[in-house]
This record gives C-alpha cells, structure tokens and sequence, in this order.
C-alpha cells in the first residue's frame, strides 16, 4: 500500500522542513524557495476566491435587507466583476537564475531584467 498523498503546503509546513538548511546545497534551497513562492501563490489564490464568494453573500444579504430587486444585483456584479482579476498575481518561475520579473498586484509584468547583467 502507497503512503497517502501529502499537499505541498503540509511539507513546507511540517517540522523538518528547514533541518539542516546551512548544510544543503544552494540549487536545493533555491528549489525549496520556489516552493515556497509557488504554494503561497496557490494559497493566496484560494484566498482571494473565498473573498470573492464572502463579498457576493455579503452583497446579496444587504440587497435582501435593502428590499433591492435581483436584477440590481445581477447588475452591481456585472460592473464589479471586471475591476477583479482571479489567478495568480506572480509567475510560476521554474528558474530564476536567468531572469527576474517584477510584477504588479493584478499580475501584469512591469518590467523585465536579467539576472546575468554585467555590473559597472
């Protein structure tokens, strides 16, 4: 019988994570941050979509209160919607040795520089 399946998360998080960190080779911990960002990218994407589903029951129960009409509602959704962007907000990187990206908090690139620039 297989072990059973461990989510990233509960890795990153279980007590040996970090042993013996000084000790590993450095591409081991460049990979173990990758990790990191990737699995906190994830969780924060599950975050902003339970954010998403609490502002929608939010809104209706103050509609409900208010005695507004489901058609207002459907509206005020629709002109909300395109103000909220779902899905990552940072590349995945599966290397970052060869460039580095800075992006903004809706997840559009503002600039691009290589990691390998020659310094002055």
């Amino acid at each position: 019988m297989s072990p059973p399946h461990r989510r990233r998360l509960d890795v990153i998080l279980s007590e040996g994570y970090l042993d013996d960190l000084a000790a590993k080779p450095i591409d081991a911990v460049r990979a173990m941050h990758e990790e990191c960002i990737e699995v906190e990218t994830e969780v924060s994407y599950v975050r902003r979509l339970a954010q998403a589903r609490i502002d929608i029951v939010s809104a209706e129960l103050e509609r409900r209160a208010a005695g507004g009409s489901v058609e207002e509602f459907v509206a005020a959704c629709r002109r909300s919607s395109p103000t909220r962007r779902l899905g990552p907000t940072r590349p995945t990187v599966a290397s970052r040795s060869t460039s580095r990206r800075r992006w903004t908090s809706r997840g559009g690139e503002v600039s691009s520089t290589s990691s390998r620039t020659r310094r002055s």
